[in-house]
């Protein structure tokens, strides 16, 4: 199936590197998620107001240490690569069939590809979470 839809190992490739590298984004950013969700909130548990950046992530170090600051990473985590991986499937069923019919691609025709696959994958994440 996945070779009739024009998926190549090359599709598949850039699928499984788009989902590394949301992994490894989402790995490296989420501590700062934590740290502005915590600012902006104003307070830690204790009702005690932060004094800025730095005291946010003193305070997270001292009470949790490093799992406080990815705490609740896992759900985070599996939507983004799903997210990303099921973006550059997509992409790549679309070009692979562009490629059949027209056989050769430019640079038009790749950007509307990838919007028309950035809308696809929103409308089936939206409509799984009952958005």
């Amino acid at each position: 199936f996945v070779a009739e839809m024009g998926v190549g190992s090359d599709g598949m490739t850039q699928a499984v590197a788009a989902g590394a590298a949301a992994a490894a984004t989402t790995l490296v950013l989420y501590p700062l998620d934590i740290v502005k969700t915590r600012l902006n909130t104003g307070v830690d548990e204790d009702g005690i107001p932060y004094k800025g950046v730095l005291d946010v992530v003193a305070r997270q170090w001292e009470r949790k240490g490093l799992h406080g600051f990815y705490r609740g990473i896992r759900v985070k985590l599996v939507q983004d690569i799903v997210r990303s991986v099921s973006f550059f499937y997509v992409f790549a069923i679309l070009k692979g069939m562009y490629l059949k019919k027209r056989g050769g691609i430019g640079v038009g025709a790749n950007l509307i590809l990838g919007y028309l696959s950035a809308t696809i994958n929103l409308f089936f994440h939206h409509a799984h979470r009952g958005v």
